[in-house]
Order: structure tokens, then sequence, then C-alpha cells
């Protein structure tokens, strides 16, 4: 039989696990956006444009 102990720490686990694999989804999706981005920045210099006037509103987004 389950003791409440052996539950309520399962269930602590599986919150635990949860938020990592919600801060790990987070991570990757910045990371492609990082990359959208330079990508973004890379055609527009390939184009000749200013990509400052592109993305001015974007620098939210740290792009390494």
């Amino acid at each position: 039989m389950l003791t409440m102990t052996y539950l309520k720490r399962t269930r602590k686990k599986m919150r635990e696990m949860m938020f990592t694999f919600q801060m790990m989804f987070t991570l990757m999706e910045t990371i492609e956006k990082g990359k959208h981005l330079r990508y973004q920045l890379h055609i527009l210099k390939l184009e000749g444009r200013n990509p400052q006037n592109k993305l001015e509103g974007l620098q939210d987004c740290p792009i390494k």
C-alpha cells in the first residue's frame, strides 16, 4: 500500500520535473528566436539595408 509520504514525494518530484521541462523548452525557444534574428540580420546586410530599423523593436531578445 502506498503511504501519503511516498505520494507527496512523488508529486513533488513530478512538479520539479515539469518545471525543469518548462525551463528547457523556454530556453530552446529563446535560442531559436536568436538564431532566426541572426539569420534576418544577415539577410538584411546582404541586401544592403539598414538592419537597425528592422530590429529596433526586438532589442529585448539577446543575440550572441
